[in-house]
C-alpha cells in the first residue's frame, strides 16, 4: 500500500463519499445532517475518502427505514475527526 500524503480538505471527501451513496440513502429514506468544520489534513484523498464511503454505507446498511444519520467534521485536540451518529444496533 503506497499512500500519496497531501493537504486536503475533509469536507470534500464527506461530499463526495456522500453523493456516492446517494442512491442508497434515497432507497432507505435516510436523511444525511451534516456539521462539518473546516478541516484540512494532511493525508492519501483516494483511501481516506473511501475510507468514509465504507463508514457511512455500513451506517446506512444498518440502519432503520427513514431514519437520519448525523455526519460530523472538526478537530479535537490538534487532530480532524469524522464522526457518524446512526440509530441502528450496535
Amino acid at each position: 500500500l503506497e499512500l500519496l500524503l497531501e493537504r486536503m480538505e475533509l469536507e470534500k471527501s464527506v461530499s463526495d463519499s456522500i453523493e456516492t451513496l446517494t442512491g442508497l440513502l434515497e432507497q432507505k429514506n435516510i436523511t444525511v445532517r451534516t456539521e462539518i468544520a473546516e478541516v484540512c489534513v494532511l493525508g492519501d484523498k483516494v483511501w481516506l475518502t473511501q475510507v468514509i464511503t465504507n463508514l457511512l454505507s455500513n451506517a446506512i446498511k444498518f440502519s432503520p427505514q427513514s431514519s437520519t444519520l448525523i455526519v460530523r467534521v472538526f478537530i479535537e485536540h490538534g487532530f480532524g475527526r469524522f464522526e457518524v451518529t446512526d440509530s441502528g444496533p450496535g
